[in-house]
């Protein structure tokens, strides 16, 4: 399935479907991308925000209930955490600026790449997932959450946290 992230200053994005419907939307509180709201097709409201002392894991949570957690990695990647099942987003390529997400065995789920538009003095993303994960909330939240944890490690790489 192919998504588009449309961004809108750099902290309100809208995720569409190849049929330009709106599939949800993650929204920033603060110009840095650590804390924000997701909100589904369903309009379900999720809020990512960090947590620990080093604030190096993130949550997404709903009502106090934990859907996905993140972590941060010292070899760059994020570790998540989604549906009881564990995946990794880590850099397709060191030369672009695209993203993979993998499963426990390795396997390209999704695909995320940024691309900066001067117009608007924002980035869009282009997702593509070619797997489902098998939980419907989890497939539904998947466009949003590959948005967040891309902006977190260009921020990480970037030096900001």
């Amino acid at each position: 399935m192919h998504y588009t992230a449309l961004g809108n200053g750099t902290r309100h994005f809208e995720v569409i479907n190849d049929q330009n419907a709106i599939v949800g939307s993650l929204k920033y509180k603060v110009w840095l991308p650590n804390r924000g709201r997701i909100t589904t097709l369903n309009n379900l409201e999720f809020d990512a925000a960090p947590f620990g002392f080093w604030q190096n894991s993130m949550a997404v949570m709903r009502d106090g209930v934990t859907y996905a957690e993140l972590k941060r990695t010292m070899s760059m990647n994020m570790e998540v955490q989604l549906a009881n099942r564990q995946f990794i987003v880590k850099r397709k390529n060191f030369w672009q600026g695209s993203y993979k997400l993998e499963n426990e065995t390795g396997e390209e789920i999704a695909e995320i790449s940024a691309s900066f538009k001067w117009r608007k003095f924002s980035f869009d993303y282009e997702i593509y997932t070619y797997i489902l994960i098998g939980d419907p909330l989890a497939d539904e939240l998947l466009p949003m959450l590959l948005v967040y944890c891309m902006r977190a490690l260009n921020a990480q790489h970037s030096g900001v946290f």
